[in-house]
């Protein structure tokens, strides 16, 4: 569906009942669907059922798709960094904004779509990896002459605008903390470093009690390469410890170093279980690819992306 196939749109927060607008523009820019596009479904903007002119989809999982996909568009050299930057920087402190978080984020249409565009628009949104490699295609094609039709259908044209936040009681009294909320961390984020953490410790611990019970034994030399060992195994399991202290605040350069980490330390698993693993080297490789896939899930990509700076 061509993005003038409606003059007019609007990205909304909130349910129903009560919605506030975000942002404006001219068609359907791409961000308001993508913002969209997680749990998409129509509903009615006026809170009946007997008008359907807007599609709403889930407010979290749809800001982490659009703060990922503003991320890869960045090293695309599609639009001219020195606007998109600065556009991408306002887009994210404008989804970070509402508080409290809002269930939806909602695309209010124009009145001038019927049921038949609505349907065919929101298949288009349900699709969205395919709908985002159309526009790209698109853009490949426009982008020697950086038009503005191009940043319209991004979202980020000249006659895109953006509404102020009502001020509220709340929001004063929590002055830009709450203005510019980072995004939340993704509970499994939190179990997967305490986890790592807690392990650590143990190890740590167990380790020490092993080293100080051996060097209690008198009349025993102990070659050179295991006392440096035995100092060099716990500085490495501390390091890892303060490594994922960070990654437990929110700091996207610990987080990949951790992940090269973990593959690794995957990697010498595959290689111990080839030559004769155990069942507990198994587990640990099953524990490392679950890992990886929580530290890299949509959710944890835009709680990450938010704390770059």
């Amino acid at each position: 569906m061509e993005i003038t196939t409606f003059k007019t749109s609007s990205l909304c927060v909130g349910n129903a009942d009560d919605l506030r607008m975000l942002m404006s523009g001219r068609g359907v820019p791409l961000i308001f669907q993508i913002m969209v596009s997680q749990g998409a479904h129509l509903m009615s903007s006026a809170g009946d059922d007997q008008s359907v002119n807007a599609i709403a989809g889930d407010y979290i999982t749809g800001r982490a798709r659009v703060l990922i996909f503003l991320n890869s568009l960045r090293q695309r050299n599609l639009f001219e960094p020195t606007r998109l930057d600065p556009a991408i920087t306002q887009m994210r402190l404008l989804l970070n904004e509402p508080w409290p978080i809002p269930q939806y984020a909602v695309l209010q249409l124009d009145e001038s779509m019927d049921a038949t565009q609505m349907q065919e628009l929101l298949s288009e949104i349900l699709d969205v990896d395919i709908l985002i490699d159309r526009y790209l295609s698109q853009w490949t094609a426009m982008a020697i002459e950086q038009t503005e039709d191009m940043w319209n259908q991004l979202g980020f044209g000249k006659e895109t605008q953006t509404a102020p936040p009502p001020v509220t009681e709340s929001m004063r009294s929590t002055s830009a903390i709450r203005q510019y909320q980072a995004i939340q961390r993704p509970g499994l984020v939190t179990a997967v470093c305490v986890l790592q953490i807690v392990a650590g410790i143990i190890v740590l611990a167990g380790g020490g009690l092993m080293v100080a019970q051996a060097l209690s034994t008198t009349g025993i030399r102990w070659p050179g390469f295991l006392v440096f060992m035995m100092i060099l195994t716990p500085l490495l399991i501390i390091a890892e410890i303060v490594l994922v202290f960070f990654v437990l605040n929110g700091s996207f350069i610990a987080r990949n170093i951790y992940a090269i980490v973990v593959v690794i330390s995957l990697a010498a698993g595959v290689v111990y279980m080839i030559v004769g693993g155990t069942v507990s080297t198994l587990m640990s490789m099953v524990f490392s690819v679950a890992y990886l896939r929580v530290l890299y899930s949509p959710s944890s990509n835009a709680y990450f992306d938010s704390h770059r700076r």
